[in-house]
């Protein structure tokens, strides 16, 4: 064999079925849920949904909208922000982030948001606490009025906040789930209590919370999607036995593994 270049794919084997959003113009999409008005909300809710991002998507990806405009008028939306960090903004409202743990791209994990009655967040990945605790987010959710449809991987009106990545189990409780709750839906494992939404997705489009909705895909992929535990960086073959890769991993550390027939 000559010396150039190996190829060399490196992944953590961690496959799931989800909706694969491509970060320009890709949705699913719900009709209105009246359930998810601020006056079936006022004892606080709880949202989340299992992630591999490859970036932080269109200016800020969105993971779930109901609102009217990029602000969160008239509702809600859960996005990522260009800080590898998360955040729900509700009605305008002030944008308080999982400031303390970033979202990591190319792997799945479980992000989390807490809203109680008085508009105080709590934001989680994979079951552990990120950011201040308690966050007020400057707008009550008796403020979460409009009828718009709810959009998953964009924002309700429009497609200009893409998800860039795999999205699967969208879920949406109206109350506060508390920390075993959160522990256990982080473990895959569903907590149905007061749950009002329930998209496996994956090609699964019908709510499998209270509300007898389905959703509607709008250009996002059905697949399984790995998560990378490194990236090859350069991948070389100096002469016909002797390759080795150059590698950064999921950390950002770079090393050197001599590859052998």
């Amino acid at each position: 064999m000559a010396a150039g270049a190996v190829s060399v794919k490196n992944t953590s084997n961690d496959g799931r079925g989800c909706n694969i959003f491509d970060g320009a113009d890709d949705s699913v999409n719900t009709v209105h849920c009246p359930e998810l008005l601020g006056a079936n909300l006022l004892n606080g809710f709880t949202i989340s949904a299992w992630i591999n991002p490859k970036s932080a998507g269109e200016t800020n990806g969105y993971i779930f909208s109901k609102a009217t405009g990029g602000n969160g008028q008239g509702g809600f939306f859960f996005a990522l922000a260009s800080s590898a960090r998360f955040f729900l903004r509700l009605n305008g409202g002030d944008i308080k982030t999982s400031a303390s743990l970033a979202i990591t791209y190319g792997k799945w994990q479980h992000v989390l948001a807490t809203v109680s009655s008085a508009q105080l967040i709590n934001y989680y990945i994979d079951g552990v606490q990120s950011g201040i605790v308690n966050q007020d987010l400057g707008k009550p959710i008796s403020e979460i009025t409009t009828n718009i449809i709810q959009t998953i991987g964009n924002r309700s009106n429009g497609t200009d906040r893409s998800f860039d990545g795999g999205i699967k189990d969208i879920k949406v409780w109206n109350k506060v789930l508390d920390s075993t709750e959160i522990i256990k839906n982080a473990s895959e494992t569903n907590t149905a209590d007061k749950q009002i939404i329930y998209f496996p997705l994956g090609g699964n489009y019908v709510n499998k919370g209270s509300v007898e909705v389905t959703a509607t895909n709008s250009g996002s992929v059905v697949g399984i999607m790995d998560g990378e535990i490194g990236t090859a960086l350069k991948g070389q073959r100096v002469t016909a036995n002797d390759k080795f890769l150059i590698y950064k991993g999921a950390g950002g550390q770079v090393g050197s593994i001599a590859i052998e027939e």
